[in-house]
């Protein structure tokens, strides 16, 4: 569906990350009937209700009229639309789409609608368990000193949909979540998997299906295209049709923590791809300083580091973080929501590090128990009610290194991950200015 001018178009699920409000700014500018729908309450969704008001044009004619169901879903929202845009979170066994696609109306994602308007050979598309999101970036970093016009979207925290109108011409670099993976019907020209571990299990019936999910990133690609994959996962590549390029980190050598070696070396493979020149990619790489939420360095509290790497919401991932801090005296932060993860492994790493303050949450009762099975448990590790009285334990054991990296989901005590760091970052500055201590 190209042509939406006057269509009824239902998105399903505004959230509060801001990329549905660029969805519903693209429908409204293709001059689309809008309805969006979310269980969330308007007092709890006013954040993004204020900005997608705040972006409408200032006239705010009739036909930018948005018609709003919220804190609840309606049948006929689902029953006469012409399209329902879901979001990628909402699991497509959801009931009202069940009813939209019974009665013939299509379901899709700002993402699988994007996929439709784009042309493929332009798209770099960045999936895998942990760290695509720098690696998205470095590579849009990288790209940009070749191809200017080249912009940086999905899963990172911007609708593909703000681009549609580059979509033909332009490079695009699009990070992919297994759940936005799931509703598409192509694959983009280069396809980029970082690692793969254990997560969102509480949404795949096993770990295979997982596996399946992210293999969806290649798995219309020919053999004029490129898959770029870890060598720890190669066969994962078994069946695919396109030139296939390993990376490692073997000979990666970088002082920044919040970067990955890893995502250093897929960045490379894909500059080598479209003929960038070593001397220009290993700038931007010397000169990219990482993102919010990953292994970002906040400041100090007396000879204290802190790093807030709030995006670690699996066991693997908040592993990879605590093995940039080796022989250091390490106190973590962690725990939260379980996603039906394996905590095992987990909690007997513990043992190399200094102190834990454990978050309240299903997940922090695994890591407890496992903890207690494997013996890492010690006095040292102790349960918490909130993120000030994590850092204030944790600071008291006078460690070289602080490390939020909760190893878990959010949702039980914040909004969303990015929500617990800037909580995290609220916690860190009001205690530095009750002491007056905080540098960077």
């Amino acid at each position: 569906m190209t042509d939406l001018a006057g269509k009824k178009i239902t998105l399903m699920g505004l959230g509060l990350n801001g990329g549905a409000i660029e969805d519903a700014l693209f429908f409204i500018g293709k001059g689309a009937r809008l309805t969006i729908t979310d269980l969330k309450t308007a007092k709890e969704l006013k954040p993004s209700l204020e900005k997608l008001e705040n972006c409408l044009p200032a006239d705010r004619q009739e036909k930018y009229k948005i018609n709003l169901t919220l804190g609840k879903h309606e049948k006929k929202d689902f029953l006469h639309a012409d399209m329902v845009i879901k979001s990628p979170a909402i699991p497509n066994n959801s009931k009202y789409l069940v009813l939209a696609r019974n009665n013939g109306v299509k379901v899709s994602t700002s993402m699988g609608l994007f996929f439709e308007l784009a042309n493929t050979k332009n798209l770099i598309g960045i999936t895998g368990t942990k760290g695509k999101s720098t690696t998205a970036a470095l590579i849009h970093k990288i790209i940009k000193t070749k191809y200017p016009k080249a912009y940086l979207a999905g899963n990172i925290g911007v609708s593909p949909l703000k681009y549609a109108s580059r979509a033909q011409k332009a490079i695009g670099i699009i990070e992919l979540s297994s759940f936005q993976l799931d509703d598409l019907k192509k694959s983009p020209h280069i396809s980029v998997i970082t690692n793969i571990a254990q997560d969102h299990l509480n949404r795949y019936r096993n770990f295979s299906k997982y596996i399946d999910a992210k293999k969806r990133i290649f798995k219309w690609q020919d053999k004029n295209d490129f898959l770029v994959i870890n060598k720890n996962i190669k066969k994962i590549a078994t069946n695919s049709k396109s030139k296939t390029v390993f990376f490692s980190d073997k000979n990666i050598k970088t002082n920044n923590t919040s970067v990955h070696p890893d995502n250093i070396a897929a960045a490379i493979e894909v500059a080598k791809i479209l003929n960038i020149s070593s001397k220009k990619y290993n700038t931007e790489i010397k000169n990219f300083t990482g993102l919010e939420g990953r292994l970002e360095y906040i400041g100090n509290i007396n000879r204290t580091k802190i790093y807030n790497d709030t995006t670690a919401t699996n066991p693997m991932s908040a592993l990879n973080s605590i093995k940039n801090f080796e022989g250091k005296k390490l106190a973590l932060i962690a725990g939260g929501e379980d996603k039906n993860l394996e905590y095992s492994e987990f909690s007997k790493n513990l043992k190399h590090i200094n102190s834990l303050a454990l978050l309240p949450g299903s997940a922090s009762d695994k890591i407890y128990m496992y903890g207690l099975k494997n013996g890492t448990w010690n006095d040292k590790f102790k349960k918490v009610r909130n993120l000030a009285t994590a850092l204030e334990y944790s600071l008291q054991t006078n460690p070289e290194i602080l490390l939020f990296s909760p190893a878990a989901a959010s949702f039980n005590m914040f909004a969303n991950e990015f929500d617990r760091g800037l909580k995290f970052k609220e916690a860190v500055k009001n205690y530095g200015a009750k002491r007056k201590k905080v540098s960077r």
